[in-house]
């Protein structure tokens, strides 16, 4: 190597241009903890609920407005989480029954929509 050829053409192949941002390792690291931290927020953010009523609660809520007293037997009481409108938040909908027939058939249904933030009928 000579001491007057500027870096990386003594051996006859031309200088390599610099990195791009993008490819310097830092900056990768860096752009993956972005990324990671906006996924996370999201999930944060979309899936919680924040539902301060519980599913025994929402059950209770439900008998105390039915039309009819439900039945105590295993079937007579349905419950689901959903998610509904926009913004979503999150509803306890109860299936109630009156009474089963023989073959285990609900006689007379209501479904009830409760809140599960603040417990209000959203029938």
């Amino acid at each position: 190597m000579s001491a007057g050829a500027p870096p990386g053409q003594a051996d006859g192949r031309p200088a390599s241009p610099p990195r791009p941002y993008r490819d310097r390792p830092l900056v990768r690291l860096g752009l993956l903890a972005l990324v990671l931290l906006a996924a996370a927020g999201v999930a944060r953010s979309c899936g919680s609920h924040g539902g301060t009523i519980s599913q025994a609660e929402a059950v209770e809520i439900a008998k105390d407005n039915a039309e009819f007293v439900p039945c105590d037997r295993q079937g007579c009481v349905m419950v689901r989480a959903v998610q509904r409108g926009l913004p979503t938040r999150l509803v306890w909908i109860v299936g109630l029954a009156e009474d089963l027939d023989a073959s285990g058939t609900p006689t007379r249904v209501e479904n009830i929509l409760i809140d599960a933030r603040t417990g209000r009928l959203t029938r």
